[in-house]
């Protein structure tokens, strides 16, 4: 943890308020949280996260925390899906500063150097693919 950097703990009144952004109905709400949960796991294991679970929680909390703290929010899965991809941002540029081994642990990670570079390659895609999106208008990014 950083200094200075408080940490934020979801509430219940926070996360009653994230369920009303989703559905007045406590039933539709709950069913629509897990649903978009569902569907940021899948976001978070598609870019090669160590922990997407986390990852998904730490994006609904920054929501609800962004909630409580005032931040009109119009439409939930939008607004959750702009956390996300800044949180995997931060993931990423964290993993960057990470120092790499040079000896033999590399090797027995089982991945090649072609395995490498496919990786990459899928990250390069899908920031690109991101980029685009992030240019598209709302009713556009949402259909897609």
């Amino acid at each position: 943890m950083a200094l200075g950097k408080t940490v934020w703990t979801l509430t219940p009144e926070a996360f009653e308020r994230l369920l009303l952004s989703f559905d007045s109905d406590r039933e539709q709400a709950g069913q629509k949280y897990e649903n978009l949960r569902r569907k940021l796991l899948e976001f978070f294991e598609a870019r090669g996260s160590h922990a997407p679970d986390e990852h998904a929680d730490e994006t609904l909390n920054r929501a609800a925390r962004k909630i409580v703290e005032g931040e009109a929010v119009e439409n939930i899965n939008n607004y959750c899906y702009g956390v996300a991809r800044f949180l995997w941002l931060e993931a990423s540029r964290g993993r960057a500063k990470e120092p790499i081994a040079l000896d033999d642990d590399c090797a027995a990670s089982g991945e090649d150097e072609e395995e490498r570079e496919q990786r990459r390659q899928r990250e390069r895609r899908i920031e690109c693919f991101e980029e685009c999106l992030r240019k598209l208008p709302d009713e556009t990014r949402t259909f897609i």
